[in-house]
């Protein structure tokens, strides 16, 4: 039976292919490519229009470095080496490792971590290796806005 069913697939293949070739056959249309151009370096435009969706104002502080201020507070964006990471530091505001560990317990997208003076650090890394979208990185530069606005938020009782 399979044979037959074979026989019979292997005919009416041959008989269309046959068949398209004796008709003028139509080429198929070109295929449309809407997918975004994919980066996989940043250039000082692009920086600026990433620190754009989060602050206003922008400075190159030196190659790959650049910064902003959100709400009185500086922001700044390293790039390099096919990761792109944004940070932003506070001083003097006595928080402790535990409150460190509850806020990377219960927050994704932004880690906090104390430096060597205790002082927080709120950062976002982004590998860029592969490629991605300006859109992506857009997307990306306003979660961590919001992820600053909620970490002032937690620190209301400690911010001057």
């Amino acid at each position: 039976m399979f044979r037959t069913f074979r026989s019979a697939a292997v005919a009416g293949v041959l008989a269309l292919a046959t068949l398209g070739a004796a008709e003028n056959v139509r080429a198929a249309a070109p295929v449309k490519n809407d997918a975004p151009e994919m980066l996989d370096s940043v250039t000082e435009a692009q920086a600026r229009a990433i620190l754009g969706e989060i602050g206003v104002g922008f400075e190159k502080v030196k190659p790959n470095l650049y910064r902003t201020s959100v709400d009185g507070q500086y922001v700044v964006l390293i790039v390099e080496a096919g990761v792109i990471t944004i940070a932003t530091g506070f001083q003097d505001l006595g928080v402790s490792l535990k409150e460190v560990n509850t806020w990377n317990r219960s927050k994704r997208f932004a880690k906090l971590y104390l430096d060597e003076d205790n002082d927080p650090i709120l950062m976002a890394d982004l590998e860029i290796n592969g490629g991605i979208s300006l859109t992506h990185l857009k997307d990306w530069a306003k979660t961590y806005k919001l992820c600053l606005k909620l970490f002032r938020e937690s620190m209301k009782g400690k911010m001057h």
